[in-house]
């Protein structure tokens, strides 16, 4: 057994309680000054965390409505089979995620002939011919809800009685949820944290945002909710024809409930090296040959 009175031995063990203790110091500092760091130009660093947030989640819906038209492009790039098994092949020729996206071929006023992943009934979503004729106009990608799901839509007419429609699955809202049953939004969870989207079906009216965002250049700042605490932005997702499709906002963490986060995290950090350097302690001491000798841990210090 290495003895501690080596002064190899002596030095690793001095190296490791001091630094042990030093950081232990530095982190219990840190925890009593993150106060007035983390207080300094919060309402700043905030705002500008949240234009980056809004900056990510445009070019993710952006990407979205990209993927979509290139899906588009490549099955009308040719002429389009007559052929339905033909037609099945070139679905399936794109390998899209059956459980967020679909493709389906229409026929006369919206009977489903064929479909691949996620798709509608347009029957069941549209009210009369009305509707439907308007689902047909859409030059641009559109939303529609249609019972608890939110799909983004774009259409592509091959004749005048024959149509595809591609489809991107941006939410699932159920009324209930389990744990087999859980809401999905197109956002990664990062994206998604103090994040509140609405999705507006292409027949609802939605002249009151737009007179809105066209007075603020589509990003409205909220006044902060109490001195320095919550910050919030709120502005919309447009498809190509600058439509709205969807509203955020954003929201960010108030400034108790940072500081208290942060807190907790260090000071976790500050228990976990002093108990580490406490064990090490007492283990050097036990492991002294002069512990047992003469009862007591004065050895290990000489």
């Amino acid at each position: 057994m290495i003895s501690l009175r080596k002064p190899g031995a002596w030095n690793t063990f001095h190296f490791f309680l001091v630094l042990g203790s030093f950081l232990s110091l530095l982190f219990l500092i840190l925890s009593i000054l993150l106060p007035a760091f983390t207080s300094s130009n919060y309402y700043e660093r905030s705002l500008n965390q949240l234009r980056n947030k809004t900056i990510s989640i445009r070019r993710a819906f952006g990407d979205l409505i990209a993927d979509m038209e290139e899906k588009s492009f490549i099955l009308t790039q040719s002429p389009f089979p007559e052929d339905r098994d033909r037609i099945f092949f070139l679905f399936k020729s794109l390998r899209i995620n059956q459980e967020t996206e679909g493709i389906a071929y229409y026929e006369n006023s919206g009977d489903l002939v064929l479909w691949l992943g996620q798709v509608i009934n347009l029957h069941a979503a549209l009210d009369g011919n009305d509707e439907r004729a308007a689902f047909r106009e859409r030059k641009s990608a559109f939303l529609i809800r249609h019972k608890a799901s939110a799909y983004l839509v774009s259409i592509k007419e091959i004749t005048e009685n024959r149509f595809l429609v591609i489809y991107r699955l941006l939410a699932f809202l159920p009324e209930f949820r389990t744990p087999y049953l859980k809401e999905y939004h197109f956002l990664d969870e990062r994206l998604l944290e103090n994040c509140s989207i609405a999705y507006w079906d292409f027949r609802e009216d939605l002249s009151g945002f737009e007179k809105l965002f066209a007075r603020y250049d589509d990003e409205f700042i909220g006044e902060p909710q109490l001195q320095r605490e919550i910050q919030t932005i709120f502005f919309p997702l447009r498809n190509q024809g600058k439509e709205i499709v969807a509203s955020v906002t954003l929201s960010s963490p108030s400034l108790s409930s940072k500081i208290s986060s942060q807190k907790e995290g260090i000071l976790l950090i500050f228990f976990i090296v002093l108990g580490t350097t406490l064990i090490l302690l007492i283990a050097a001491i036990v492991k002294s040959p002069g512990f047992f000798k003469e009862k007591k841990a004065l050895p290990v210090f000489l």
